[in-house]
């Protein structure tokens, strides 16, 4: 869409819409110009498609991929009767660029229609509410300090190699009432249940110092099962936010190292907002 007024093409000038590159009395048509930096780049694809027999169309296979494919479709215009075919690939190997050009497919215009619901450069209304009220949320939020007691004991008797040495636990009760956690505040800092003991640092250090040469005995042991199910695959935002908490890397340089992973066929497209890649019908 135009950046400027010098991007407008000449015949759409004098239209009331043309800055604002979407034509809002005809269905909300947008209109779609060449960046003057790309110019060159449409007349090279343009002049090496009139020399050749099937046009494929590579691009990624997210939204802003399919987007372009359509785009380039579009501006190149490629002659009545070409084959024009939809590759997708998941990763750059030779079987993967194989399977892709042994089975493309259409564009699929619902991405199409989905990327350009977002064309404009301004944001969106709903994803700007969402970010304010989180906002408002954040501004009204109060601190709530609370301390809680966890001590480590150890098990008394022969030694068993299988059996652990000692064992640690938080305090949850205190004469009969739940002691405080962080899941006990409001978002105005006040507890949600009455009865709820909450410690501060002296009543938290008299409470330690008290306990601390008593002799505890473990009344009951309970089992329960439980399931533990893997992480979930890596997508952009997940991807960045671990290589910069275990690496320390810059969400920059975290995307140039999967880059280079994804050239060399080690991973599959990185770029992603959903941990399943759509794959092609």
């Amino acid at each position: 869409m135009p950046r400027s007024a010098a991007d407008v093409p000449a015949r759409y000038k004098e239209l009331p819409w043309a800055r604002l590159g979407i034509d809002v009395d005809n269905g909300f048509k947008p209109l779609y110009v060449v960046p003057p930096d790309k110019r060159r780049q449409i007349k090279k694809l343009k002049d090496l498609l009139a020399t050749a027999e099937v046009l494929y169309l590579a691009t990624d296979e997210d939204r802003e991929g399919e987007a372009i494919a359509w785009h380039l479709y579009q501006e190149l215009k490629p002659p009545k009767g070409m084959d024009v075919k939809r590759m997708v690939f998941h990763e750059i190997t030779r079987p993967a660029i194989e399977a892709a050009i042994a089975e493309p497919r259409d564009i699929d215009r619902r991405l199409v229609d989905a990327q350009e619901g977002q064309a404009h450069p301004g944001p969106a209304s709903v994803a700007t509410r969402i970010v304010v009220e989180r906002e408002r949320e954040r501004m009204a939020f109060v601190v709530a300090r609370y301390w809680s007691l966890t001590a480590t004991f150890g098990v008394p008797g022969p030694a068993d190699a299988d059996a652990p040495r000692d064992f640690t636990a938080a305090l949850a009760t205190l004469d009969g009432k739940p002691v405080a956690g962080g899941s006990s505040f409001k978002q105005n800092g006040e507890l949600k249940r009455a009865g709820t003991v909450h410690l501060d640092e002296p009543a938290a250090r008299a409470l330690a110092g008290g306990l601390r040469d008593t002799e505890f005995r473990v009344r009951a042991v309970e089992r329960k099962p439980y399931r533990r199910r893997p992480a979930a695959p890596f997508m952009t935002s997940t991807f960045q936010q671990e290589a910069g908490r275990k690496l320390r890397l810059s969400a920059t340089a975290a995307m140039r190292v999967a880059q280079s992973l994804y050239e060399k066929g080690y991973i599959t497209y990185m770029r992603t907002t959903a941990p399943r890649s759509r794959r092609p019908p």
